[in-house]
């Protein structure tokens, strides 16, 4: 029996660790990024925010490590920031909570409505990039849970579209259609995941499609297996069933032209296991000093008695955007911050085993 935790950003007191994320509701098949082309200065047809049908709605999705949930935020006194964080005049929303002025021709404040539970959510219904302004951009989303500030973020690229590579692009909704990335209803619920490889946000053939799975710290490739994943006859779709998904892992698609691999990343997670992992990270937040080290001590939870259980061991994946570094098992586990600079970012996996 295996359980997973990952680790990314979080916000901490209490003893609860904040994960923070976002969750993104676009058209199939379409990534969140704009393409310009930089003769014309104009962003492409099908990359156009100002077009209802390409619309992102982006919203907050913090996950809970005493609760093992995902977690919404309070509306009181939240804020998205364009680009700059905790800066007043980038700060989306005024004090009655509606768009300012400076920022209604590019957002438009909504809610997204997933698996019963209701999110704030904001729409970007504006072009983010032109010809004199090619750079990425970023949105922040800060609030509270339980009087923990929480902040959110998510990047949009900018792409010139002349010579831009292949980039894979994963749809993943649950059994209703809407984007999902958990697994949190009872019953035989299930996730379908599609990847297409695109330039721009125009698809092209690959002529191979496969799907893997992290598992310690080695991607593993995915085959139809009965009550946990059926792969599609072409490759390019996979169903994953609560058994295929233990606690939060990765899941990565490769697509391959001209003998070259594309890939894309996802995070899976499944909120009805009956454990969770507490990843015990004893830094407060997640930018970490050169000086500093890191250590995590999981402690596995029962997660309707949320007592802490014994018997488990512990083995631990360091990744950074391309591969696995390193690999430890034990109790606790640790990674210093000059590492963590060396490697820009790096993914925190935890799985805890009981035999």
């Amino acid at each position: 029996m295996n359980y997973s935790a990952i680790d990314t950003l979080y916000a901490y007191e209490d003893g609860d660790v904040i994960i923070p994320g976002m969750g993104v509701s676009i058209a199939n098949g379409h990534s969140l990024a704009q393409f310009l082309n930089p003769t014309t200065g104009q962003v492409s047809d099908d990359s156009d925010f100002t077009v209802a049908a390409n619309q992102p709605t982006i919203y907050p999705l913090p996950y809970s490590s005493k609760q093992g949930a995902y977690v919404i935020p309070s509306t009181v006194g939240q804020q998205w920031y364009y680009n700059n964080l905790q800066v007043d005049s980038a700060g989306i929303l005024d004090a009655n909570g509606a768009v300012k002025s400076a920022y209604q021709s590019l957002f438009q404040v909504t809610s997204y409505v997933l698996n019963g539970n209701t999110y704030p959510a904001l729409i970007i219904i504006g072009n983010l990039c032109g010809a004199n302004d090619q750079t990425n951009k970023t949105l922040y989303y800060v609030s509270t849970y339980n009087g923990m500030q929480i902040v959110c973020k998510i990047d949009i690229p900018i792409n010139v579209s002349t010579g831009t590579p292949y980039n894979v692009v994963i749809t993943c909704l649950n059994p209703d259609g809407n984007a999902d990335t958990v697994l949190d209803v009872e019953g035989e619920e299930y996730l379908d995941l599609t990847c297409q490889l695109n330039t721009g946000n125009t698809e092209v053939a690959a002529s191979s499609y496969k799907w893997q799975k992290l598992v310690n710290g080695v991607w593993t490739n995915l085959v139809t297996t009965s009550g946990m994943y059926t792969v599609s006859s072409n490759g390019k779709t996979l169903r994953v069933y609560r058994d295929g998904v233990e606690g939060r892992e990765d899941f990565r698609a490769v697509c391959t032209i001209g003998g070259v691999d594309y890939t894309a990343t996802i995070l899976l997670s499944d909120t009805r296991d009956p454990f969770f992992v507490d990843m015990g990270r004893n830094i407060p937040s997640q930018y970490v000093k050169r000086t500093e080290t890191v250590t995590y001590t999981p402690v596995v939870y029962d997660r309707k008695t949320q007592q802490a259980q014994t018997g488990w061991t512990f083995a631990y994946t360091f990744r950074d955007d391309d591969a696995v570094f390193d690999t430890k098992t034990g109790a606790s586990a640790s990674i210093t911050g000059e590492t963590i600079k060396t490697h820009g970012v790096v993914h925190v996996g935890i799985v805890a085993s009981h035999t």
